[in-house]
């Protein structure tokens, strides 16, 4: 085994090679967790937000705002670009898959 792919987490973290094996978890996850949420909440001047620290009460509080919204389309197709793991199919003949 060469690659591995983690599936459903909601942490993302760079690739890390372990004895060969290069584990991947870059996950879209839900909007609330996107780093383009997390940046907007760090850079933000524009509210006190109780909660900060909680996804959830920190995502609700800005979600409707349009700096957010007008941050959000800036920013979404490097957050999905981002949270890709692509590899070269030429490298891959010879790959099982397991689920």
């Amino acid at each position: 085994m060469k690659e591995v792919v983690f599936g459903h987490q909601h942490k993302r973290f760079s690739p890390q090679t372990i004895d060969g094996v290069t584990y991947h978890s870059r996950p879209l996850g839900y909007a609330k967790e996107w780093q383009l949420t997390r940046a907007f909440i760090r850079q933000t001047t524009l509210l006190t937000i109780r909660g900060r620290s909680t996804p959830s009460k920190a995502y609700c509080a800005i979600k409707e705002l349009k700096a957010f919204k007008d941050y959000f389309a800036q920013q979404l197709a490097a957050e999905l670009r981002d949270a890709m793991t692509i590899f070269d199919s030429n490298e891959m003949k010879g790959w099982t898959y397991e689920y």
